[in-house]
């Protein structure tokens, strides 16, 4: 964690439900003097730096059987809001839904 603009670091932070890609080795948290970082239900594939707990390396693709669920709603929400959305990969710009095969 990053100190803030107000003086302080963190404390009390929840890291849940996170689907994480990366191509090269990254710290996937940075907590300095952060304090009562939880960590819950993060899943990752790549070289990822990770706390001890709450983070699992996914054996499989980055598409959407990692995350998807069909009987929750807000998931037709997501993909609604990803629908014109990209990111960078390999040095080009790349839409969402290509990665994760919509």
């Amino acid at each position: 964690m990053i100190k803030t603009d107000w003086g302080g670091y963190p404390d009390s932070t929840f890291f849940t439900d996170n689907y994480f890609f990366v191509e090269e080795p990254n710290l996937a948290i940075e907590p300095t003097k952060s304090t009562n970082n939880f960590y819950k239900d993060n899943f990752y594939i790549g070289a990822l730096k990770i706390p001890s707990t709450g983070f699992s390396n996914y054996n499989g693709q980055f598409n959407k059987n990692m995350w998807y669920d069909a009987k929750d709603a807000n998931w037709n929400k997501l993909i609604s809001f990803l629908k014109d959305k990209t990111v960078p990969l390999s040095g080009r710009e790349i839409p969402v839904f290509d990665i994760i095969e919509l």
